[in-house]
């Protein structure tokens, strides 16, 4: 009776570990596609090493770094630690890609990470 009785508990597991909130998975990496564009069109407007330009480019886009805080927020409450741990990577690249005076480095990084989230996602079949 107690080995049925684990095997059912077993298979509940396994079953609600399985599942995966794949909506939450993909408009996570639509908003860091959208932070990648929104990085990469920062780097190429402004020059950070004049210190006017900084500070202009943190006036109109410091708002994105609070963004991404909390798109950092949402990919820590995902359960499948597989897609957890490059969604991270890749929103804290995307931190460093939207800060004003940062690396376009980092830019790419975002995609990296991603392109790696997708072949998961792929092997899932649920890449659209």
């Amino acid at each position: 009776m107690r080995s049925l009785f684990l095997i059912i508990c077993c298979l509940a597991t396994a079953n609600v570990v399985a599942e995966v909130d794949y909506d939450e998975v993909l408009s996570i990496r639509e908003k860091l596609y959208d932070y990648y564009d929104k990085g990469i069109a920062l780097h190429n407007s402004y020059n950070f090493n004049d210190l006017n330009q900084l500070k202009a480019c943190v006036s109109k886009n410091g708002y994105l770094r609070d963004e991404v805080k909390q798109l950092q927020a949402r990919v820590k409450d995902l359960d499948i630690f597989s897609f957890r741990v490059d969604l991270t990577l890749a929103a804290d690249a995307a931190f460093r890609c939207v800060y004003c005076g940062g690396k376009k480095e980092s830019c790419e990084n975002i995609k990296n990470e991603l392109v790696r989230m997708e072949g998961k996602l792929s092997d899932a079949g649920k890449l659209p």
